[in-house]
């Protein structure tokens, strides 16, 4: 395979979905001294990927840059770029007013001086489409794959736990619709003596949505894979309320481990969950307790879901891109 540079600056970031999909793809690759992720960042600073990474990869010839995590430097064209989402420019509310600045000013950039973009849905394509005018020929779709590391570790009870619980798992971003989802479940979860788990950490790239504090809300921001593999084996119903997402890997690891998911009737949820959750009405509150309800009557575990996402197949892809460019 031709020698290629990876932007690494994803190796010193914490891991969500977009961070999970670089690890994933790597862990595939035969990396030697030639190909290995020689650039990485210690910064965790734009300067570094502007100026910088730029600098280096000239002094080496000008090689493939490979970006797995939605940025680039921005006049780089030797360069294929990963772009997960359009939630910046759908709705730039949901962000910090710097990052959405940010992402709105680099991503046609990186979209318009790169060779090829990578995303990882037909729905992120069509917005990519969408936003981005850039052609269709552009752009391949290459799914993330299931967290092989996950299904295989042994499970372990987090300490915080006490009794039956429904689950939410991800960053708190308004995007998720997470306070929809406490809301409209208070009623539910005191007639059912359940507790509410969530996992995910805050962060300061997101808006500050207006969260709700419980007593039966109980919060993991750090959780392991051992811990979170309890988790979807134990909860009576994950709960994926988003507003918009460009991939849904959560939904896919719980029905993997036999766990009941209710999700929102959106573009992305249908395309890669199919028929093997429960949807309710985006935004109808009615249709999101009925549903929960229902599903929490459904005898657990469920049968366990099979999924034809699988990392070492996307790597496979991946590799075809760089024959193709470098």
């Amino acid at each position: 395979m031709s020698q290629f540079f990876i932007n690494g600056k994803f190796l010193n970031q914490n891991v969500s979905g977009v961070q999970r999909y670089a690890h994933g793809i790597l862990k595939y690759f035969e990396l030697d001294q030639t190909a290995k992720p020689q650039i990485k960042s210690f910064l965790l600073q734009m300067l570094w990927e502007q100026v910088q990474l730029p600098r280096q990869l000239k002094k080496a010839g000008s090689p493939l840059l490979l970006n797995f995590c939605n940025t680039a430097p921005f006049y780089y064209e030797n360069q294929i770029v990963t772009i997960h989402d359009m939630a910046v420019f759908e709705n730039p509310i949901w962000f910090s007013k710097p990052f959405a600045a940010y992402y709105k000013f680099m991503l046609p950039r990186i979209a318009q001086n790169s060779k090829h973009i990578v995303t990882v849905s037909a729905f992120s394509k069509s917005e990519i489409l969408k936003h981005l005018k850039v052609p269709s020929d552009k752009i391949s779709v290459i799914y993330p794959g299931l967290n092989e590391d996950l299904t295989a570790r042994i499970s372990k009870k987090p300490t915080a736990i006490n009794s039956k619980f429904i689950l939410l798992v991800g960053s708190h971003d308004p995007r998720k619709n997470f306070d929809f989802a406490i809301k409209h479940s208070i009623e539910i979860l005191e007639a059912n003596d359940l507790q509410l788990v969530h996992v995910g950490r805050t962060s300061k790239v997101f808006s500050n949505p207006n969260r709700i504090y419980r007593k039966d809300i109980i919060e993991l921001p750090n959780t392991s894979d051992q811990e979170l593999k309890w988790l979807y084996e134990n909860a009576e119903v994950l709960v994926q309320p988003s507003i918009y997402e460009g991939f849904s890997l959560v939904p896919m690891e719980a029905r993997s481990l036999g766990c009941p998911v209710l999700a929102s009737d959106i573009p992305v949820h249908r395309e890669v969950l199919g028929d093997d959750v429960q949807y309710f009405q985006l935004h109808n509150h009615e249709s999101f307790k009925t549903t929960l309800e229902k599903l929490l009557s459904v005898n657990k575990p469920l049968t366990k879901a099979k999924w034809n996402y699988d990392f070492k197949a996307s790597a496979e892809k991946w590799k075809e891109l760089i024959s193709r460019f470098a």
